[in-house]
């Protein structure tokens, strides 16, 4: 009864704020081993009559108890949401890139038909990796691109995570700025890194998202690797991926700016990826879809899902690549994982297992 007043007391105060309430109580739904129309959700309680609200709120004073795991600050993105299910529960989640070429209410832009295909995925997570738009040097016509990007992406958007890219971060600081008041995401990492550097669970899998721009391009910078290099060591995990625009490693014959302009910095960074063993980096940047395995670890670029000027995939630079606009689903299924290139008409034209 006094929960139930708790409650009562609590609607009248919050008055409109009940819809935002549902949203953060969303979960994600659970995803199969291979692409699959969505599944339909149990329909909710109705917010509008009053038992549904005192259900939602309820459900709200349980969310904020001390047990609830939260590891961020953004109503959408947080831990507690990602872990809901257990461990060893198969999930999936998209990858894809360099987007900065897409057409406003086009619906037929590759940007349009990518997300046409993976609204009907179950996914848990949509990573983008970078390049979202052509170019951000601050102010509202910054912020009118992003919002053209995100009226796109809309029906992804709630389980998104942005990577910023050499193209997002044109007008340096204040690019960051625009980027840090555009998007919510979780709040973990270093000083100074704000909605640019972060990590998250999400199954019996680890991620971290890292900014290869700040505070200059081509480099994950010496705050960053330290802060990675905790991140990674606190997390027992039984998978752990990791993002950020630029490759480590040379991806295609027409991208030779990415980390390893810099041989000792990347190295400093690889060495980090190799001590903590991690399954895969995802990156963008090169406008292709090219992967390799380098001791051990895969590299995975899928860069060119609405970009210009595609790059040539080089034999020895990768262990398969693809030139066209695509996007990849990863599936976690235990100790496996899967990744399949989809076209962005939705025709598959790779898949590989690795653990």
């Amino acid at each position: 009864m006094k929960k139930h007043l708790f409650i009562f007391v609590v609607l009248i105060l919050a008055g409109g704020s009940v819809f935002a309430a549902e949203k953060f109580l969303a979960s994600p739904k659970s995803s199969p081993s291979s692409p699959a129309p969505a599944e339909s959700a149990p329909a909710p309680s109705n917010p509008s009559s009053f038992s549904g609200v005192i259900h939602l709120m309820n459900n709200v004073v349980d969310a904020l108890s001390p047990s609830a795991s939260q590891t961020s600050t953004s109503p959408i993105q947080t831990s507690a949401i990602a872990n809901s299910p257990a461990d060893n529960t198969p999930f999936s989640f998209a990858v894809f890139g360099d987007t900065k070429s897409f057409s406003v209410n086009d619906p037929n832009g590759n940007l349009e038909k990518a997300v046409a295909q993976m609204k009907n995925q179950v996914l848990k997570a949509v990573f983008v990796m970078g390049d979202l738009i052509n170019s951000c040097d601050g102010g509202n016509s910054c912020v009118s691109k992003y919002n053209d990007w995100k009226s796109i992406m809309s029906p992804l958007l709630s389980k998104t995570y942005e990577v910023v890219g050499n193209h997002d971060r044109t007008g340096g600081e204040k690019a960051d700025a625009v980027w840090q008041k555009e998007f919510s995401l979780p709040q973990n990492g270093p000083d100074g890194y704000k909605d640019l550097v972060y990590s998250f669970d999400i199954g019996n899998s680890h991620f971290a998202v890292l900014d290869s721009e700040k505070p200059k391009g081509n480099v994950i910078d010496s705050t960053q690797r330290a802060w990675l290099d905790q991140d990674l060591a606190a997390t027992a995990k039984e998978h752990k991926f990791v993002f950020y625009h630029e490759p480590a490693f040379q991806a295609a014959q027409d991208a030779e700016d990415g980390l390893d302009a810099d041989p000792s910095e990347r190295d400093a960074f690889w060495n980090i990826i190799k001590k903590y063993e991690v399954d895969a980096v995802f990156n963008g940047h090169a406008h292709i879809y090219a992967r390799k395995n380098i001791g051990g670890i895969e590299q995975i670029v899928v860069g060119d899902t609405d970009s210009t000027n595609d790059d040539i995939v080089q034999p020895g630079l990768s262990d398969f690549g693809y030139k066209g606009k695509s996007y990849a689903i990863v599936t976690v299924n235990g100790k496996n994982i899967n990744l399949k290139l989809f076209t962005v008409d939705g025709k598959q034209v790779d898949s590989f297992d690795f653990t």
